[in-house]
């Protein structure tokens, strides 16, 4: 769910992707791509208006879009009686606007994709891959790239042996605030794809992993230090090992753009001077998590 971002430094070339959620115009747009914006991501969820705006701004601009359809769970919607026509239509109609690449999640949709259709497809983090067989299924189904699992981004030697493995581009996603090893991510994502998917969306009394987050992270703020966020001032050290893309996500709801904007300043700097959750996208009181 995110805006792909490069810029030139003294030593290497490197791109930025980050989740954009706040109002699609030109004006905003510009203030990214001023950073040096490669490609932008966003939401399947905002409708195909905005999408299709958003298309009708980069194509100006003149920097690819990149649509995430990255839900855990689609319910069966693909696979049902008329399935096909559905999500073949609508990945027409995303060709048709313009749209460089997809997100996905689903080996069906991949497989259409790669298929009958010219975008990109990049897995997404949702998928966790963790493992070099994990990237080389992936891989076998012809991704262009796949983001990694940030639990995994601390094991240098791991991405390593991942980057040897496979040829297609691997992306770290550096600012996700989730706890490293969470028993609960597979049913948080579910219930969020819930709550953004198909109608009728349930009504839920609230939403029991955030708050079990929060209140972990209360408790013991070593957890957020030892999940698998990386250090602006840290990204050199992956740069220096082959890698050069990189994910900044956004925590649920309308994400500021100035919140954005700095936290890719943060991470295009490599400093960040601060308190780390003001970077990152882990739940906190007082936001749409």
């Amino acid at each position: 769910m995110l805006i792909f971002i490069s810029f030139y430094n003294k030593s290497s070339l490197m791109r930025l992707s980050v989740v954009y959620r706040d109002t699609i115009d030109v004006d905003s747009i510009r203030r990214i791509v001023d950073l040096g914006v490669h490609e932008i991501m966003i939401d399947a969820t905002r409708g195909l208006g905005v999408i299709r705006e958003a298309a009708s701004i980069t194509d100006e601009i003149g920097v690819p879009l990149n649509v995430l359809m990255d839900s855990s769970c689609f319910g069966a919607s693909h696979l049902i009686p008329g399935g096909y026509e559905t999500y073949h239509g609508y990945l027409e109609r995303l060709e048709m606007m313009g749209v460089g690449a997809v997100t996905l999640t689903e080996a069906y949709l991949i497989d259409m994709v790669k298929n009958e259709f010219t975008m990109d497809v990049v897995a997404s983090n949702i998928l966790s891959v963790t493992t070099i067989a994990k990237a080389r299924y992936l891989e076998g189904l012809g991704v262009d790239r796949i983001i990694l699992d940030p639990d995994i981004n601390h094991d240098l030697e791991l991405l390593c042996r991942i980057k040897e493995t496979v040829s297609c581009d691997l992306i770290l996603l550096v600012n996700e605030g989730c706890i490293k090893g969470c028993p609960f991510k597979n049913a948080h994502n579910n219930l969020i794809s819930h709550l953004e998917g198909a109608k009728p969306v349930p009504k839920i009394e609230s939403d029991y992993y955030s708050t079990w987050c929060i209140s972990k992270k209360r408790n013991n703020p070593i957890l957020i230090h030892d999940s698998g966020w990386i250090k602006p001032e840290d990204i050199e050290k992956y740069i220096d090992i082959g890698f050069d893309n990189f994910m900044i996500g956004a925590y649920r709801g309308r994400c500021p753009l100035n919140w954005t904007l700095s936290v890719v300043e943060a991470y295009r700097s490599r400093r960040f001077e601060g308190d780390p959750v003001n970077i990152l996208t882990t739940p906190l009181e007082g936001r749409d998590a």
